[in-house]
């Protein structure tokens, strides 16, 4: 649990209004509102939230295991879902890599891979050289589809890929392959390897790239990338430095990681920022952050992109968004959610349908 004396208490009221606006985001992901709801009449701080949220994950991971023993295996799935969700829950309002952090994510992943044992498909866990060193990624192979097309999935900067089980699943419902990764900066990456992100994920996504082009069990020729926030950047990066990727969705990218320094960005976000990029404080983020753009990038894209952006973004200001689509030269789609939000959290449903089925569409043609 986490101890009272790690955490500066001025911060409680802004740092639960950060969560408060969180909520969409806990339940597309798999929470339950009633969990949240209790844990938001409970939790009042940093400490109080994780230990909120552990406590519920052990009470589920505890359902799971019973479910297990009178096997119960589908209610066994989704009681580790929730647990691993709950764990993912907790440690979501730490930004740096402390002990608690590595504990629950450990609880995270152990739970999420014992969910996938009962999964529609296969689950692997593979490891893709980089570099010197490794990254690890989950390939979910759908149902009955010797070689299915497969979309590499490209999660937020303070996301995990566990996080994004529901995201994926609209791939995996449409007969398409996903293959998630922690790149640098990410989850196992930065959390067990003290992997800090660049702006070279392009040369993340190539490894990947590489080591799906040598499996046997995937169409090599129908390979797209997805990714969302942070993850939407890294997308069209990676799509503009690789041709093989034959489709890309953006959903809410930024152009300039300096729109992320705005007044109006919570501290809690640059915080996060700042230790992923492995910066010493906001003086230098400020410094860096134009630096982490896409400029003179997005017209070497060979492939169909679409982009998504929400007007009340108040991270990316719709002129961005709009200057990412006059520089794309490809085949390009431009949805914009006049009421949407980062991430379209309050469009989640609608605007992953449609990325779903677009990308099946430009598999279907090839």
């Amino acid at each position: 649990m986490i101890k009272e004396s790690n955490y500066n208490y001025d911060a409680n009221t802004k740092i639960m209004k950060v969560m408060e606006n969180m909520i969409p985001r806990f339940i597309f992901n798999g929470a339950q509102y009633t969990d949240i709801e209790k844990v938001m009449a409970n939790a009042y701080d940093r400490k109080s939230w994780y230990n909120e949220w552990i406590k519920l994950g052990d009470e589920y991971e505890k359902l799971a295991k019973k479910s297990e023993e009178e096997s119960f295996f589908i209610s066994a799935k989704e009681y580790y879902l929730l647990a691993s969700n709950c764990y993912r829950t907790s440690h979501v309002i730490i930004y740096q890599t402390n002990e608690e952090k590595i504990s629950s994510y450990k609880q995270e992943i152990l739970c999420y891979q014992k969910a996938a044992k009962y999964f529609d498909g296969e689950l692997q866990k593979v490891r893709i050289p980089y570099k010197e060193t490794e990254v690890s990624g989950y390939l979910w192979k759908p149902m009955n589809i010797d070689k299915p097309p497969c979309v590499v999935v490209i999660h937020g900067a303070d996301s995990t890929k566990e996080e994004y089980h529901t995201f994926n699943e609209y791939f995996i419902k449409r007969g398409v392959a996903v293959l998630i990764i922690d790149g640098p900066g990410q989850g196992e990456s930065i959390l067990f390897s003290n992997i800090h992100m660049d702006n070279n994920f392009e040369n993340v996504a190539k490894a990947t790239m590489d080591f799906l082009q040598k499996r046997e069990d995937i169409d090599k020729n129908r390979i797209a990338i997805a990714g969302q926030c942070m993850g939407a950047y890294q997308a069209l990066r990676s799509a503009a430095s690789d041709d093989r990727f034959k489709a890309c969705v953006a959903i809410s990218p930024f152009y300039y990681l300096e729109s992320w320094t705005k007044e109006s960005v919570p501290m809690a976000l640059k915080k996060m920022v700042i230790h992923v990029y492995n910066l010493k404080g906001y003086d230098e983020l400020k410094e860096f952050a134009p630096t982490i753009s896409l400029e003179n990038v997005l017209h070497n894209i060979k492939c169909p992109v679409m982009v998504m952006h929400g007007s009340k973004d108040v991270f990316v200001e719709e002129c961005d968004a709009e200057k990412i689509m006059e520089e794309i030269k490809a085949t390009k789609k431009f949805i914009v959610y006049p009421e949407g939000v980062h991430a379209l959290l309050n469009h989640f449903k609608e605007s992953r349908t449609k990325m779903a089925d677009w990308i099946c569409n430009i598999f279907n043609e090839k």
